[in-house]
C-alpha cells in the first residue's frame, strides 16, 4: 500500500510540474509586449542599436542580442535591414 501511495505521489508531482510549465508558457504568451505592433517593436529595437558599428557584431549587443530573445523578435530583427 505504501508503494502505491508513493507511486501516486510521483505521478501527482509530475502532473503539477507539467501544469506549472504550461501556466508559465500561457503567462508569457499573454505578456503585454506580445501585443505591441511590429512597427513599435522595430522602433524600440532601433533605439537599442549602438552607434559604434563595431559593437553591433557582438552577440551581447543589439541587434544580435534581440535575435536571441525569442523567435518572434528574431524574425522582426532579421527582416529589418535598418538594424544591420
Amino acid at each position: 500500500k505504501v508503494e502505491q501511495i508513493c507511486k501516486k505521489l510521483v505521478e501527482i508531482q509530475h502532473t503539477m510540474k507539467h501544469r506549472r510549465s504550461q501556466a508559465a508558457l500561457a503567462s508569457a504568451l499573454c505578456a503585454p509586449i506580445r501585443r505591441l505592433p511590429i512597427e513599435i517593436l522595430c522602433r524600440i529595437f532601433h533605439m537599442c542599436i549602438p552607434t559604434n558599428k563595431i559593437l553591433r557584431s557582438k552577440p551581447s549587443v543589439a541587434p544580435l542580442l534581440l535575435c536571441r530573445v525569442c523567435n518572434a523578435w528574431k524574425n522582426i530583427a532579421t527582416n529589418d535591414p535598418a538594424l544591420w
